[in-house]
């Protein structure tokens, strides 16, 4: 199911029989989560760019979702003792699909970093326990991306024919000069 993916250099990571359920018991959704993945195409721009919102692929991939009823969703939960509300709890989830077998939660965290990804995995791990999601799935830069990330600038500054700095900042609208070093070595 997800070989295609894996093809096309995506890292895969899943967890506590996710594969087995994703097969048996949500076989339309999943082809629906790996067509629009093979579709998505990344260009230079959204790699190098400077922040300040969601990148075009991103925008592209969400709506890509949305047609397909991958629907943003706030899960709210209310907690009482003895008819007095003590806690509520809300879950605002990128898109979530539902069909007769279940729900599946998917956050897209494009540039993730490790609070927020520590986040959204203790919420689909509290929406999962309390049977509200059967699935969660997250989208973000895997490892073999971000350890191709050299070569993806490299191409992209010989595309625009760029040859300092300050076209760099220039084409990409960068506030901060990109700075790549070589790993350190010890010997």
């Amino acid at each position: 199911m997800f070989d295609k993916l894996k093809d096309k250099n995506f890292d895969i990571v899943v967890r506590n029989h996710a594969k087995a359920i994703f097969e048996v018991d949500f076989a339309n959704e999943s082809k629906e989560i790996v067509d629009a993945l093979l579709e998505l195409r990344i260009p230079i721009e959204d790699l190098i760019g400077s922040g300040g919102g969601e990148a075009q692929s991103t925008q592209w991939l969400r709506k890509r979702l949305y047609g397909a009823n991958w629907n943003k969703h706030n899960f709210e939960f209310k907690f009482f003792l003895d008819g007095i509300e003590r806690t509520s709890i809300s879950h605002e989830i990128d898109h979530v699909r539902r069909s007769e077998n279940g729900v599946i939660a998917l956050e897209l965290e494009w540039n993730n970093k490790d609070p927020f990804f520590d986040r959204d995995l203790e919420n689909f791990h509290r929406l999962h326990s309390q049977s509200a999601i059967s699935l969660g799935v997250i989208v973000t830069r895997g490892q073999t991306m971000q350890a191709r990330m050299k070569t993806f600038i490299e191409r992209g500054i010989k595309k625009y024919g760029i040859d300092d700095e300050n076209g760099m900042m220039r084409q990409f609208s960068l506030t901060d000069p990109l700075i790549f070093t070589q790993p350190r070595r010890d010997h």
